[in-house]
């Protein structure tokens, strides 16, 4: 039942799983996994796992990763980060937009102006605050009945990359659930509605050349190929999530500063505000 229902999503997890609704040959040959998978899904209580308790997707990172990949964990130096840290931060940067002082942008996250982007998204944590704290300040400054059409704008504004499939997947479901919620959709989400969360690697260079990808990974090839026209070309007002530290990512980004064939590098284009030093 999960993965039909997950099979007529617009997610990569959806595609994944239509090995277990469309194809026969990959039902049989992953039919033991499959039983053990559906045991275990059927003695889990669901209701301690909501998006309603964000403590909850604490135990999905800080125990599920330890024995999912103990070792690409540790390599990309994926580690939760508490909702309580998430909620201050996203606050702190809307405040900041809307300071007349510093931005200037009145309607802070809200605004049209703004595109964020979450490097590391991980399970989408942050995506989800920016989401809340725009529906929060909406219903504030123009009423609860202006939320659902300021969230379906700001949908097209806020990205997020992953570069692990697990936290990924989740931060895809977290995401469209809480869009679900907020635009008070009960079912199907209207068509049109895509969360822009991207599986790649952030610091990957996005000017380098197609690489063959087996039909089957076609969604992830899709995926990356989208973060990668995003990374050349599209401005970004906002960053912010919890990246790894700096030893994981040394030397993996040359590209922004150099630039690539030709291509003026993102970064040179970026100028910090007058009041930077203060």
């Amino acid at each position: 039942q999960v993965a039909k229902s997950l099979a007529t999503t617009n997610t990569i997890i959806g595609a994944a799983f239509r090995v277990l609704t469309d194809d026969v040959d990959g039902q049989e040959a992953l039919k033991t996994s499959i039983s053990t998978l559906t045991r275990v899904l059927d003695a889990v209580d669901w209701s301690v796992i909501s998006k309603g308790d964000p403590d909850a997707w604490l135990y999905f990172y800080e125990d599920f990763l330890e024995v999912y990949d103990k070792t690409l964990r540790r390599q990309t130096g994926s580690y939760y980060t508490p909702p309580e840290v998430v909620t201050s931060m996203v606050r702190l940067v809307d405040e900041a937009l809307r300071d007349p002082n510093r931005f200037a942008v009145s309607q802070g996250l809200a605004s049209t102006d703004v595109t964020l982007a979450d490097p590391a998204v991980g399970t989408g944590t942050y995506l989800l605050g920016v989401l809340r704290r725009i529906a929060k300040t909406t219903a504030t400054d123009q009423g609860a009945g202006s939320v659902p059409g300021i969230i379906k704008d700001a949908i097209k504004r806020i990205i997020g990359f992953e570069i692990q499939f697990g936290p990924f997947a989740v931060a895809q479901l977290r995401v469209l659930a809480e869009i679900a919620d907020l635009l008070k959709v009960k079912g199907k989400l209207p068509a049109g509605i895509h969360p822009r969360i991207y599986i790649t690697n952030t610091l990957g260079n996005p000017y380098q050349e197609k690489e063959y990808i087996p039909q089957i990974l076609r969604p992830l090839s899709e995926s990356r190929l989208q973060a990668n026209a995003i990374k050349r070309a599209e401005p970004i007002t906002v960053i912010i999530g919890n990246p790894p530290y700096k030893e994981k990512a040394k030397g993996k980004g040359g590209w922004i500063e150099s630039g690539s064939e030709g291509a003026v590098a993102p970064l040179s284009l970026w100028v910090p505000p007058v009041d930077w030093e203060a």
